[in-house]
């Protein structure tokens, strides 16, 4: 079974040639993760860069407020997601990836809360793409392969993430996601919404919501 330590390395850690970064932010960034994952004890800091150090992490001198920096890796952040391989298409997926997930040590957040959040947004930017859970846990996993974990539920999470804040989708819609020249695609897109959102809350054990009443004609 891989180490608390083991468990942020992989998580939290990009390793990269040329990276440097301070050996307290490491150590700050792993305890708040322990902590959010639930870990009873963290590691000294003492042992932590000892474990550092047998992955070839070695000192790399100091920085201008005299803070020992660590070679070879860096913090994970939000920008990596946006920068993680793609498949041809799925473009949706995609925006909706770069736009609402953020890596963050202290968060973690439920698959059916991704797959509720990703119908919304798609339902917002007025075109939708549907994908089934399976599908997309696939997809999730190609962005996020370092994340997915369960609680003590036995409910599929992924550490390490949230969802951006507010009730609207940060910036302009992209430009994959706008539009239809269908005039039927509003139904047809609310009921796929519907019906992903119903499964979000199927799989968290929540009643599902009741349907949305028909927009009023004239």
């Amino acid at each position: 079974m891989t180490s608390p330590f083991g468990q942020w390395y992989a998580a939290r850690c990009v390793i990269e040639a040329g990276a440097t970064s301070r050996g307290l932010d490491l150590y700050a960034d792993y305890k708040v993760w322990a902590v959010a994952q639930g870990h009873a004890q963290v590691m000294s800091i003492r042992a932590f860069g000892d474990a550092l150090q047998q992955r070839q992490h070695v000192l790399a001198g100091r920085d201008a407020e005299r803070v020992r920096l660590r070679a070879g890796l860096r913090l994970r952040q939000t920008s990596d997601i946006a920068a993680a391989p793609r498949r041809i298409g799925n473009s949706e997926f995609y925006a909706w990836a770069a736009a609402r997930l953020v890596i963050d040590p202290a968060e973690t957040t439920s698959f059916s809360a991704l797959l509720n959040d990703y119908a919304w947004w798609c339902d917002r930017q007025e075109r939708f793409q549907s994908l089934s859970a399976r599908y997309f846990a696939g997809m999730i996993a190609e962005v996020l392969p370092w994340a997915k974990t369960t609680n003590g539920g036995g409910i599929t999470v992924y550490a390490g993430v949230r969802l951006a804040p507010g009730q609207d989708p940060p910036g302009s819609p992209p430009t994959c996601c706008t539009g239809s020249a269908d005039p039927g695609a509003p139904t047809i897109r609310r009921a796929l919404a519907a019906l992903l959102r119903s499964l979000a809350a199927r799989l968290d054990g929540r009643p599902p919501a009741p349907p949305e009443p028909p927009a009023k004609s004239g």
